[in-house]
């Protein structure tokens, strides 16, 4: 049924291919499945969720193939490619990678060169609290003094 399946959707592309126009139109789409689901000899609710699941197999085996191919990976174990990585080949240039977010900011300088620049950047910060520390402490000082002295002085009585 899966090779069936394949063939049929290959043979639709508006289907899989989101750069068409009639992508979007879902009545074309729906009509593309009762096509497909004649070809196949099931439902177009069978051929749906069959097809959803051997499209994100593919993409997950697309995702493992590039990581056995990434340098520095150990090829123990070894990469065994899925039975039907070929036939679903066309489906390739429209498995787009999400771009990801993080809130971490990627490293574009070498690491030695960041690492310089972080410890400079935490020496001058350290220093910049310290100096705004040690000046809202001499000014809250001064403050309370000042405020202690007028307060005895304008008590009535003061010191005997």
């Amino acid at each position: 049924m899966e090779d069936k399946l394949i063939i049929a959707v290959a043979n639709v592309p508006v289907l899989y291919d989101c750069t068409l126009f009639t992508y979007r139109d879902l009545n074309r789409r729906n009509q593309a499945w009762r096509e497909v689901a004649e070809t196949v000899g099931e439902t177009d609710n069978v051929c749906k969720k069959r097809w959803k699941s051997l499209r994100d197999r593919f993409r997950k085996e697309k995702n493992m193939e590039k990581e056995a191919k990434r340098s520095g990976a150990g090829s123990a174990g070894g990469y065994k490619p899925w039975r039907f990585m070929a036939v679903m080949g066309f489906l390739t240039p429209f498995i787009i990678d999400r771009e990801t977010s993080s809130n971490v900011p990627r490293q574009t300088l070498p690491p030695s060169t960041l690492v310089a620049e972080e410890e400079s950047q935490v020496d001058s910060e350290s220093a910049s609290q310290s100096t705004s520390q040690s000046t809202s402490q001499s000014t809250s000082q001064s403050t309370s003094q000042s405020a202690r002295q007028s307060a005895s002085s304008s008590q009535p009585g003061g010191e005997c």
